[in-house]
C-alpha cells in the first residue's frame, strides 16, 4: 500500500514501518507528492529493513538532485545487498534515460529540461 507523507505522518511511524518510494506525479494535480510503502508494524522491522529504507532515502535524494551517476551507483549497491526490486529497476531506467538527456545537452551537472524529481505518475 502506498501512502502520502501526510498519511504516513498521521498514522505514526512509531506504530507502522514505511519504506520511501519517491516523489510521484498525481493526475490532475500540480507538483509531486512524496509517497511511502507501508511495510508493516514498526516493532517487527529489522535493522536490515531500516538500513534499506535509509539507503532508499539517500537514493531518492540523489535522484531528485539530478545526480544520476551517483544514483546508478547506489542502485548497484542496493541490489547487491538486498537483491533486485521492481522499484529500483524503475529508478535505474529513469536515471539512464535522464543521464543520456544530460549528456546530449552537454549539461551533465544540470537537471534536464522538465525534470521535477518525480519517479513516475499515478492515476
Amino acid at each position: 500500500m502506498l501512502v502520502s507523507d501526510a498519511v504516513r505522518n498521521s498514522a505514526g511511524t512509531e506504530q507502522f514501518f514505511f519504506r520511501p518510494v519517491g516523489k510521484v506525479k498525481l493526475r490532475n494535480r500540480t507538483g509531486g507528492v512524496m509517497v511511502h510503502e507501508l511495510v508493516g508494524w514498526a516493532d517487527r522491522a529489522t535493522q536490515e529493513h531500516r538500513n534499506e529504507a535509509a539507503r532508499m532515502q539517500t537514493l531518492i535524494g540523489l535522484f531528485q538532485e539530478a545526480r544520476f551517476e551517483g544514483c546508478l551507483g547506489m542502485l548497484e549497491t542496493l541490489d547487491k545487498q538486498y537483491g533486485a526490486s521492481t522499484l529500483r529497476e524503475q529508478y535505474r531506467t529513469r536515471c539512464r534515460n535522464l543521464l543520456n538527456k544530460q549528456r546530449e545537452s552537454g549539461k551533465v551537472s544540470e537537471a534536464p529540461d522538465g525534470f521535477t524529481g518525480e519517479i513516475f505518475e499515478l492515476d
